[in-house]
């Protein structure tokens, strides 16, 4: 397989978890959420937080073994 053969279908790092994630923060800093609140929001921003560490793992692993078949070339 050589790289001009290389055709990835890329997936861009789930945004919308991340904008979530900031929201979330940004409120929390701002004193906006009551203190149940908080605790409420920060369940789901670790859940997006895991999951964007889960893609960003498997975009790794690909890369890798990416490298490693162009360095067996």
């Amino acid at each position: 397989m050589g790289f001009t053969s290389f055709n990835p279908t890329y997936k861009l790092l789930p945004t919308p978890k991340v904008a979530e994630i900031e929201r979330i923060i940004a409120r929390i800093e701002a004193g906006d959420l009551e203190l149940q609140e908080v605790f409420d929001q920060f369940a789901p921003a670790v859940e997006s937080l895991r999951q964007c560490e889960s893609f960003l793992q498997e975009r790794q692993q690909k890369v890798d073994l990416l490298i490693e078949t162009l360095k067996d070339e």
